[in-house]
């Protein structure tokens, strides 16, 4: 694969130090051209579409025949956006914090704010209010069962009813004793648990109570900054991330290993915030003209990769 070196200047800070000049909304296009190996063009501009409620806090594809089509979670409504460009409101979504959106083969799952709330054209929109739920920050769809965390424990539904939900009764971090940010699917339909400063795969044993079974040797000694700082791209996780005394930086996880992606100067932005700020990050990933996007959401910028 060929690479382009990162266009840049250079610039002094109050503290002589010389610092990158990073480029503000150009990318780089790789294409032989004059004898450069690429050009600089402007960052994709946004398209209107259709009108929500608010605040993007979350959205989703879904790909069931039975409810098939994008849903997000905007303000606090919980719409669907149909093909001719109409909003269609299907409940409410108290708060103002980002939402994790799966869905099963029955039900559109909406984690938000520590609630959980399901989704479908026979049973409409709902809170499920189950005593073992406690307050979920994430969720994903695995095995025929959704699997939820709090930041303490993972637990799941039950196989046979989708809105029972098992006790809490498994801890999900043993390789180190740090917070549960999120979880994940892999395509070996591993469970991934976003820890803190580790990241640990399970897999279903079909064990009691909880079915899964942590992945000896395969835990990654590196975490997320918070549940939203992970998105994954062809089995790869791009992730704001941190190791035990380490700062923050920008990695891939992927098959038990982690790969920095962050420069110096990315570091020295990234040291400008605090672990609770960084924490509300939110990183997505796309492609685009054969391009794949790493775009994280900082506090004050926005960093693309």
């Amino acid at each position: 694969m060929t690479s382009i070196p990162f266009i840049k200047g250079d610039k002094v800070d109050n503290n002589t130090d010389y610092r990158d000049a990073l480029s503000v909304n150009y990318y780089a296009v790789l294409r032989n051209i004059y004898g450069e190996q690429g050009y600089m063009l402007n960052y994709y501009g946004l398209s209107d579409f259709a009108e929500g409620q608010g605040k993007s806090r979350g959205s989703i594809w879904v790909a069931r025949s039975s409810f098939e089509g994008q849903y997000r979670v905007s303000g606090q409504k919980l719409i669907k956006v149909e093909d001719d460009q109409s909003i269609t409101v299907l409940g409410d979504i108290p708060g103002t914090s980002q939402a994790s959106l799966t869905y099963s083969l029955n039900n559109l799952a909406i984690v938000a704010d520590g609630q959980l709330y399901y989704y479908n054209i026979t049973e409409g929109f709902r809170q499920i209010a189950d005593d073992n739920i406690g307050s979920p920050i994430d969720i994903v769809w695995a095995d025929f069962r959704f699997v939820l965390t709090d930041g303490e424990f993972l637990f799941q539904s039950k196989e046979l009813d989708e809105e029972e939900y098992e006790p809490l009764d498994f801890s999900g971090s043993d390789f180190q004793p740090d917070k549960i940010w999120g979880v994940g699917l892999n395509d070996d339909n591993e469970l991934i648990a976003f820890n803190e400063l580790t990241t640990e795969y399970f897999v279903n044993s079909g064990a009691a109570n909880f079915s899964y079974t942590r992945i000896q040797l395969k835990a990654v000694k590196s975490g997320i900054a918070g549940t939203h700082a992970k998105a994954e791209y062809k089995d790869q996780w791009y992730a704001l991330t941190r190791r035990a005394n380490t700062q923050y930086q920008f990695t891939i996880i992927q098959s038990g290993s982690s790969e920095s992606i962050t420069s110096r100067e990315i570091e020295k932005v990234l040291a400008t915030y605090t672990g609770e700020e960084l924490s509300k990050t939110v990183v997505e990933v796309f492609t685009k003209d054969s391009v794949t996007w790493m775009i994280a959401h900082l506090p004050n910028e926005t960093i693309a990769y």
